[in-house]
């Protein structure tokens, strides 16, 4: 009576068993549902309930065929059983599922492209070459810091200072023999007699050693002569200190513009000058003759 009992608790909890399996089976239970929000703890649980229930039906592990080849429906190595039939989806199915071989349901920001860094969205630098001549116009060097030429800086400002140093000090230079010559042609138009040494101009005796009598020089045609070359002599470099900063300063503007124009010119790497001897043959119109060959790449 007993076993009678425990055969029909057996049978209904194989048939309870085999009902919970067929809700795990992969066609409801898919790794590529439309639910990606599926937990990872859930198709664990559901798939732990599938092992046991194979190991209930079966009585052995969930695989396919046992160590000699055989399993107990009677299959072959071949997977088919006595009738010839190939196992179903259900025999072959590997209970065994491995959560991290499915797909990670949780979305992940991080892992998108974010469409707001598009190569559309980044403007690249192009300067304006008329805002560029405007801006060096107005004050030298600020073109070539509009166009990013830093490195340009200290040759603009160096040579700027430079010529501004040069027409101030030519200008005190002239500006001394100036006086000296105009105020000693003066004096020696009002006191040709060289009577009168307290009337006569300090600038022209600072040229003389300070030993020297004044009266002598006064009257000294070489002396006006001396002072009126180093008077010409630096207003000359003077007037070309100026004219040459003008220059410098006319480069500066064309430079930023003429970089400005060109900033995207696309400079082949290939810029190289090469040297190598020519034969000529002899034609109708020329004799023979050797001679070089220079060939320029760019």
């Amino acid at each position: 009576m007993k076993r009678w009992i425990l055969t029909v608790l057996y049978v209904m909890a194989v048939s309870a068993a085999g009902q919970v399996c067929a809700e795990c089976l992969p066609s409801s239970q898919s790794v590529y549902d439309e639910t990606p929000n599926q937990s990872m703890c859930d198709e664990t649980l559901n798939q732990s309930m599938c092992d046991e229930t194979l190991n209930v039906e079966t009585g052995r592990a969930p695989s396919i065929y046992d160590e000699t080849g055989d399993d107990e429906t009677g299959r072959d190595e071949t997977g088919h059983d006595e009738t010839g039939h190939a196992p179903s989806l259900q025999d072959t199915i590997n209970p065994k599922h491995n959560p991290q071989d499915t797909i990670n349901p949780k979305f992940n920001p991080h892992d998108t492209v974010n469409p707001k860094l598009t190569t559309h969205d980044i403007k690249l630098f192009k300067p304006d070459p008329h805002k560029a001549w405007l801006m060096a116009m107005a004050f030298p060097g600020v073109g070539q810091i509009y166009n990013r030429q830093y490195w340009k800086l200290p040759i603009v400002y160096g040579g700027l200072m430079g010529f501004v140093y040069a027409i101030s000090w030519n200008n005190k230079n002239y500006q001394d023999y100036k006086s000296a010559y105009f105020d000693i042609v003066r004096d020696a138009a009002n006191d040709p007699q060289a009577l009168n040494p307290d009337s006569w101009s300090q600038s022209w005796q600072d040229f003389i050693s300070a030993n020297a009598n004044p009266a002598n020089y006064l009257n000294n045609a070489q002396f006006q002569s001396n002072l009126k070359s180093g008077k010409d002599f630096y207003r000359r470099y003077r007037d070309m200190s100026i004219i040459f900063s003008v220059v410098l300063y006319l480069i500066c503007v064309a430079d930023s513009y003429v970089d400005a124009q060109m900033f995207d010119f696309d400079v082949s790497p290939d810029l190289s000058m090469r040297i190598a001897p020519e034969i000529k043959p002899a034609t109708f119109a020329n004799s023979h003759s050797f001679g070089l060959s220079i060939c320029m790449t760019f």
